[in-house]
């Protein structure tokens, strides 16, 4: 179950999935070990996946990708 901080570090890495705790605790004025310890949870959860390829063109990769989301059909709305 996330609440409204595990949603403001979710928009965050959203914004920019290289964020460190340290700046994430900083701009949500909180301990650094809260983010750390509630990334961990979401991760080990499966509500969050941290997966990031910055340019795919510099590594080969030069068609579009097809995204599908396997969610909990109860947090559909909350999701979009």
């Amino acid at each position: 179950m996330t609440d409204s901080l595990d949603q403001k570090i979710i928009d965050l890495l959203k914004r920019d999935g290289r964020y460190t705790c340290a700046s994430i605790a900083q701009e949500l004025k909180v301990n650094v070990a809260t983010v750390a310890k509630r990334i961990d949870r979401m991760l080990a959860e499966d509500v969050i996946a941290i997966k990031t390829v910055l340019n795919p063109f510099k590594l080969g990769f030069n068609s579009h990708a097809f995204v599908t989301l396997d969610v909990d059909l109860a947090k559909v709305d909350k999701i979009l």
